[in-house]
């Protein structure tokens, strides 16, 4: 797991305003997945796939409060 306490504010922020998308992704021939948290799709799907995790985008969950 991260330690870094920036993932945990992103959490917070949901739960009091603003937007949120989660997605999880894999790398199979790793054997290896992983997730991301963003403001928008578009920024969430960056993310995991720069982790080099393949992601389908209607994997995304998420959402504006």
């Amino acid at each position: 797991m991260d330690s870094d306490t920036g993932w945990k504010c992103d959490w917070a922020r949901v739960f009091t305003k603003g937007c949120a998308y989660v997605v999880r992704g894999c790398n199979e021939k790793a054997k290896h997945c992983g997730w991301a948290v963003g403001a928008t799709e578009k920024e969430v799907l960056q993310k995991v796939r720069s982790m080099g995790y393949k992601v389908a985008p209607a994997e995304v969950e998420g959402g504006c409060i």
